[in-house]
């Protein structure tokens, strides 16, 4: 494995893992409310049913088409907000993540709902599922947080775990545009105190990693998925815009 990959996915699965223990809701969605103590989860987890939705609409505006069958996945699962609002949509749905205590919250936010399940994955590939073993991979506000070497090494798993006719719906920042950067030797005072706090101190960090939108339909199209539409993005914020990608599996 490249070993900027390798590093890149225990970073990511050191911190997320930290922010599953302290903050796990607002690490999924970064609003005030999601920070302090008795958040309104019936709330947090429409907006995964209103998120879904919008998408699946664009997706099938943009295809003329109906949705793919088959189970979904949703990479990068978190505490199942997503997750919910895809089963709205497929009868089976499997949530995938890197941090036990998320998992732990998507499953008691799903005690009530049947066709759902979720599993842990700390590899670099999908080997845990077979070839074409889902109708849609979807995947949103989770591939921002990997390097650009981890999140595009998971593409051709996308491709190979989806099915002939399916879709791989995902959506990625394509640059930084933050303006007020430190320069000189502020910059390098703050660089010296965010390692020491990332990687000695494990401090979780809310990292995120833009990809150029010519990397993203390069790596799904190796991964032999055929973009079928884009849609600008803002979800990371208006520093970081993107887009939403609808690929589908030749």
């Amino acid at each position: 494995m490249n070993p900027w990959r390798w590093l890149g996915l225990w970073h990511a699965r050191r911190h997320w893992r930290r922010y599953a223990e302290t903050q796990p809701y607002w690490a999924v969605l970064t609003q005030p409310d999601y920070r302090r103590e008795g958040i309104d989860l019936a709330g947090f987890y429409a907006t995964g049913r209103v998120t879904v939705q919008e998408h699946l609409d664009w997706a099938r505006q943009a295809t003329g088409g109906s949705l793919p069958e088959g189970p979904a996945l949703d990479f990068g699962c978190g505490v199942g907000r997503l997750t919910l609002g895809l089963r709205q949509h497929f009868p089976q749905v499997v949530g995938l993540d890197v941090a036990p205590a998320m998992l732990d919250l998507a499953k008691q936010a799903s005690a009530e709902t049947t066709g759902v399940e979720y599993r842990l994955n700390e590899r670099a590939d999908l080997r845990l599922f077979p070839d074409n073993a889902f109708g849609i991979v979807y995947s949103h506000l989770v591939l921002q947080h990997l390097s650009p070497a981890a999140s595009l090494g998971f593409f051709p798993e996308f491709g190979r775990v989806c099915r002939p006719g399916g879709w791989v719906l995902i959506q990625l920042p394509a640059e930084d545009r933050r303006t007020r950067l430190p320069v000189g030797r502020e910059r390098v005072r703050r660089a010296f105190w965010r390692g020491v706090n990332r990687w000695l101190v494990g401090r979780p960090a809310m990292e995120i990693h833009p990809v150029g939108r010519e990397r993203v339909e390069r790596a799904l199209a190796a991964g032999g998925c055929r973009l079928a539409a884009v849609l600008p993005d803002v979800s990371a914020g208006s520093d970081y815009p993107g887009f939403l990608y609808l690929a589908r599996k030749d």
